[in-house]
């Protein structure tokens, strides 16, 4: 049984699926779509090594050391799909993509799963001729305005009547909402910890000497620095040895501000997944008080290190923090009680203690192992609907 994945995007999830769906008679290829001039530290797979061609590219051990330690000695071929500037020119896209895609096609593949939102993988669906093809969806929302997508791409599968895989009950109400939906093509499989980051060693950019709570990923104004600076400001003055790291890539007003608060501390760049790692390793807790959200990846990081969270109770948030259990959800857009869950998780160590445990207990779920996961996913590939 020969599988690929095609993956937009998120390699952190798409590569411990690929590892898992391995088995005695499956073997998996995976390809990652990377633009041109974006970083190649990319969150969970760093391809800095990786010397690369416009075009398709095999990727080695040297090329990205980290993710064939992970994947170990499964049958994976890793592929990096490098796309040329100047690819939304009608024509060079559709002579592009028409020659990678046939080198696919001849690769004979007895199921196929594109992942990713963008309208870029249409052509992927319309030109790959095997015969089962799978989509997964990570987004169904545009958090900028916290309403469904107006996406190209969306409407093709619900159209052509294609398998979707989601990630949370909260995106697949929200698919549900589009005109064209059959539900019963539509699967909830979660993803589990993002376990490459295990492979990577970790950085430290903040002195052992500081404690500190973390906001951390790419930064956009729905993931609610604004209701965190607020609540920093609201913090009682005998908490003062407590510092809050923002760190980082992207512009909004609120950093300005933040930059100049003494209790903050801003790294405003990329992250490498070796900076990303000691954060959260030194990190006393994370914040994430989002205005929207769908599934979230940083609980997926967060918890694979132990942490606990603070997050705003929005998208699907609930579905994966347990208040009280393995984190504190407060309502969304309310500094107050964002504030008052920060005081509380450093002033009361027991707190701490068992939203610690019940992040360790979290990771045993049979729901958010990648095996079981991996095995729904085969069932949702080789079903007959």
């Amino acid at each position: 049984m020969r599988i690929a994945i095609i993956t937009y995007h998120f390699p952190e999830s798409t590569i411990p699926l690929a590892k898992h769906l391995v088995s005695d008679n499956c073997t998996v290829d995976y390809y990652y779509i990377f633009r041109y001039k974006s970083s190649k530290n990319i969150p969970g797979f760093d391809i800095s090594n990786a010397n690369l061609y416009f075009g398709l590219n095999k990727l080695s051990y040297e090329d990205a050391p980290e993710t064939f330690k992970y994947i170990d000695k499964c049958r994976i071929n890793i592929n990096v799909i490098y796309l040329p500037p100047k690819l939304n020119i009608f024509l060079i896209r559709k002579i592009f993509l028409s020659f990678i895609i046939f080198k696919i096609n001849i690769k004979k593949y007895d199921l196929i799963n594109i992942v990713g939102q963008e309208k870029l993988l249409i052509p992927f669906h319309e030109k790959l001729n095997c015969l089962k093809k799978i989509h997964t969806l990570h987004e169904v929302t545009d958090h900028f305005n916290n309403k469904n997508l107006d996406n190209p791409l969306i409407e093709y599968l619900l159209k052509n009547k294609i398998k979707i895989i989601v990630h949370s009950e909260n995106s697949f109400k929200k698919i549900c909402c589009y005109a064209k939906c059959n539900r019963s093509l539509i699967f909830i499989i979660p993803f589990g910890l993002f376990e490459t980051y295990l492979k990577y060693e970790p950085v430290y950019l903040i002195p052992s000497s500081i404690k500190f709570i973390l906001f951390f990923g790419y930064i956009h104004p729905y993931k609610g620095l604004d209701i965190l600076s607020d609540a920093i400001n609201l913090l009682q003055d005998n908490l003062t040895d407590i510092k809050f790291v923002i760190a980082g890539s992207g512009h909004i007003a609120e950093l300005e501000y933040l930059k100049k608060n003494e209790k903050c501390i801003v790294i405003n760049r990329h992250l490498t997944n070796n900076e990303l790692v000691g954060l959260n390793k030194t990190a006393q807790f994370i914040v994430c008080p989002y205005k929207s959200a769908s599934q979230s990846g940083i609980i997926m990081t967060t918890f694979l290190f132990g942490k606990p969270i603070i997050a705003s109770n929005v998208g699907a948030f609930s579905e994966v923090i347990t208040d009280g259990v393995n984190g504190m959800l407060v309502n969304p857009n309310s500094p107050v009680e964002l504030a008052a869950a920060i005081t509380k998780l450093i002033t009361e160590k027991e707190l701490v203690n068992g939203l610690q445990l019940g992040v360790h207990n979290f990771s045993k779920l049979q729901k958010y192992n990648w095996p079981d996961i991996a095995q729904k996913t085969k069932q949702v590939y080789f079903s007959d609907n």
